[in-house]
C-alpha cells in the first residue's frame, strides 16, 4: 500500500524467522508480514531465482535468514 513501515535497528534472526514461517502458514496476509520483518530489523529481502532462495537483511546488510524456496 506504499505506506512505510518502521525497522527496529537491531535485527532478530529468530523474529524473521517466526514470521517466514507464519507467512508460509497462511496465518497472515503481506502486509502483516512486513510489519513483523521491520519488528526483526529487516530493511529489505532479496530473491534469487537462479540460487532458490531468499535472503533478509539487516540495516546493516547482514543476513539474517537465507531460506530456501519451495517448489522451484
Amino acid at each position: 500500500n506504499a505506506v512505510p513501515k518502521s525497522v527496529e535497528a537491531l535485527g532478530d534472526s529468530t523474529k524473521i524467522k517466526l514470521a517466514v514461517q507464519g507467512a508460509q502458514a497462511g496465518k497472515f496476509d503481506f502486509e502483516r508480514f512486513c510489519e513483523l520483518a521491520g519488528q526483526a530489523g529487516v530493511l529489505y529481502w532479496r530473491s534469487d531465482l537462479i540460487a532458490k532462495n531468499v535472503s533478509y537483511f539487516d540495516t546493516q546488510g547482514n543476513a539474517l535468514l537465507i531460506e530456501p524456496i519451495p517448489g522451484i
